[in-house]
């Protein structure tokens, strides 16, 4: 298992690249502070998000069920995201010259 779990760490250097290669030079360290930065106050909310979706949710005032929960649902929207974004790079993704 850490075998494997080891193995998201092998395309490391080459994920900082494509962060920092379109940065201009000397501002590498404030563009990867602000890529992870961006991420994880996208990525840290979804995840609630999708909790939320699976288990469903009531409301705090009253008591009241105002979602029930459905895995298809969170699993359903996950996927529209994803397929959004990936057509989104598709269409308008760019491939950046690294500085010289």
């Amino acid at each position: 298992i850490f075998a494997f779990s080891g193995l998201r760490f092998a395309g490391l250097p080459s994920h900082k690249a494509l962060i920092v290669g379109p940065a201009e030079r000397g501002a590498g360290g404030r563009v990867t502070g602000a890529y992870y930065l961006l991420r994880n106050l996208i990525v840290i909310p979804s995840a609630a998000l999708g909790g939320l979706l699976w288990d469903g949710f009531s409301n705090p005032l009253t008591g009241t069920q105002v979602f029930a929960g459905d895995p298809t649902v969170a699993f359903t929207i996950a996927t529209g995201i994803g397929l959004v974004g990936t057509a989104y790079f598709l269409v308008f993704g760019k491939e950046f010259e690294a500085y010289q």
